[in-house]
């Protein structure tokens, strides 16, 4: 595995994927028609996720970066980088610091797509943190909750990212007190798009057949929810 690229300061992963993760929303705003559905990037987005399940994580990585590059609609795709990155920390005969890296990396992707409005992120993020059973963790699992809570897209669909009895567990651990911490400041949320980010022309073979734009997808706002910049947690980090 070549690891390398990984061995970055936290700090330059933060701004990298800062960039990623602001700039102008998508053409017609929140909810428009830069939005993807489904299975995001064609066929590069399926062979990703093909080598994803067969456990070649970096490769798949590379993949779902490239789609994610192509900015507002992309999100799924950076939801998913966070995931291979998150798969290559749990590789057997890492050094430690190179797993911290890609540990690192991986929840900065997915806060990334998560501040985008990715609800598929903002329950991954919630049930991550709240595995780590610190204070800090239950902080950051306790305002991830909200923001799916929160998430307009999903209440109108009626879907359930968290089982119910697993949320019962995590709201049974957090307790009240941040409960009630993160849904303030989850009220203050809004998106941040991904921004498009040119590609190399290594890329090209993962975006060669990527489909063209429709609806659904991401968290549209409601009320003060949803539009332009903000704080979105993303300046947290994975630390919390």
């Amino acid at each position: 595995m070549t690891l390398g690229r990984f061995l970055l300061p936290a700090l330059a992963l933060a701004v990298t994927l800062a960039a990623c993760a602001s700039g102008p929303g998508p053409r017609g705003g929140p909810g428009g028609d830069g939005d993807r559905q489904g299975r995001d990037g064609g066929s590069g987005f399926d062979r990703a996720t093909a080598l994803l399940e067969r456990g070649d994580a970096e490769t798949a990585h590379t993949g779902f970066l490239c789609i994610a590059r192509q900015g507002p609609g992309y999100e799924i795709a950076m939801h998913s980088a966070g995931l291979a990155s998150l798969a290559m920390a749990n590789g057997e005969g890492l050094d430690g610091r190179i797993a911290e890296g890609l540990r690192d990396h991986g929840y900065l992707e997915l806060i990334s797509a998560a501040n985008a409005g990715w609800p598929a992120a903002q329950a991954e993020l919630a049930m991550r943190f709240s595995e780590r059973g610190d204070d800090s963790g239950r902080q950051r699992a306790a305002y991830w909750l909200a923001v799916l809570d929160n998430n307009v897209r999903d209440q109108s669909l009626g879907l359930q990212r968290i089982p119910a009895a697993r949320r019962a567990a995590m709201e049974a651990d957090i307790g009240p007190g941040y409960l009630a911490a993160g849904a303030a400041e989850a009220a203050n949320f809004r998106t941040q798009p991904l921004e498009r980010v040119d590609t190399e022309m290594s890329c090209q073979p993962w975006l060669a057949q990527a489909r063209s734009p429709q609806a659904g997808g991401r968290q549209r706002p409601e009320g003060g929810r949803g539009g332009g910049r903000g704080r979105g947690g993303g300046g947290r980090g994975p630390g919390g």
